[in-house]
């Protein structure tokens, strides 16, 4: 394992703090600026050099964000190319973000931890723990999760006369893809690989979907490992004791080898549906997974976030990936056979 020690900071305030042992604190002050030109800082460690061959690496940092709500996220890269996990808006606990790619040597490269935030905002990230590891090519591709959703339940509540769709902008009709922010009020929370998009040409409904991608020009990819992305429209209003209907669509939209995507939903941080498999064919259908969800007596807003992963065997130089989403919708029921409207 290589630890990475004494990094170069640019752009960045820097404060040791306790406890977590030791760590770093990096902070980007605020400004009065109206420009919505992203500010960066990062933190540069010293040039690694690779092993002979192809080898793979985890690359890996714990971190956290003071404010969720801020905006800003982190990035690990490594070189010139823009790698792997991307932590945007987990909050302030501690979280591991890690990613696995695929290198060529020997050679040498600059592992960076790179922040982002918009350029009015203040921020402060806490960074401990990076390390890049060299670790055994797989051998097996990784899978997708068992599919699964929460069913329906025996009985359903009747539904208050107030109570309707809960997501906003769930085909993604309206609002403007920024640079690093996709159309409110949805919010990206992290991503492995896979960078997004507004898609126009095939979609479930409407003008526009999402698509996620990896894109084929990435040739640190590594054959075998999952590709994700996740994004969250964070607190929406709900009523209490209602059975919601939790519905998304998937289709892949490209492959140049047979990989397989699935959609899952989240509630509150927990998967509450995993869709089956969906892999490439020339029609693009939308495959939609669904699953039920009783609020609580007193429950009146939830979490709600849907993410992609992708399961892909194939050697370097023909991966490229797209998958659409479109139509996320969290709507109250009487009935199992009750269709969001």
């Amino acid at each position: 394992m290589v630890t990475l020690r004494a990094p170069k900071i640019s752009g960045l305030e820097v404060v040791l703090q306790k406890p977590f042992s030791k760590y770093l604190q990096v902070s980007l002050p605020a400004t009065s600026t109206t420009s919505t030109v992203v500010r960066l800082g990062y933190i540069a460690f010293p040039t690694v050099i690779t092993g002979s061959g192809i080898n793979a690496y985890s690359y890996s940092a714990y971190i956290r964000n003071s404010d969720p709500t801020n905006g800003c996220f982190a990035d690990l890269l490594f070189g010139a190319v823009d790698f792997g996990k991307t932590y945007f808006n987990n909050g302030p606990n501690w979280e591991l973000i890690q990613t696995t790619l695929r290198l060529s040597g020997p050679s040498s490269v600059g592992p960076r931890l790179y922040f982002y935030c918009p350029a009015n905002v203040a921020a402060t990230f806490s960074v401990d723990n990076i390390s890049l590891l060299q670790v055994p090519l797989p051998t097996t591709i990784q899978p997708l999760a068992t599919a699964f959703s929460n069913s329906a339940p025996a009985v359903f509540p009747p539904v208050a006369p107030t109570c309707g769709q809960a997501i906003i902008n769930g085909g993604f009709e309206t609002g403007t893809f920024g640079t690093y922010t996709p159309p409110a009020p949805w919010s990206m929370v992290a991503s492995d690989w896979m960078i997004y998009s507004l898609y126009t040409t095939y979609k479930r409904s409407g003008v526009r979907a999402i698509l996620f991608q990896l894109p084929s020009s990435i040739s640190a990819y590594l054959a075998g490992t999952l590709v994700d992305a996740e994004m969250t429209q964070g607190s929406v209003t709900v009523c209490p004791n209602t059975v919601y209907r939790y519905d998304a669509y998937l289709a892949m939209l490209y492959a140049a080898a047979p990989p397989s995507c699935q959609l899952k939903l989240k509630i509150n941080g927990v998967v509450v549906a995993a869709g089956a498999p969906v892999s490439y064919s020339s029609t693009r259908p939308y495959v939609g997974t669904t699953s039920y969800y009783q609020t609580g007596p007193s429950e009146t807003a939830v979490k709600l976030s849907i993410a992609v992963s992708c399961s892909n065997g194939v050697v370097a130089g023909g991966y490229g990936i797209q998958v659409g989403v479109d139509d996320v919708s969290f709507f109250p029921v009487t009935s199992a056979s009750q269709l969001p409207s």
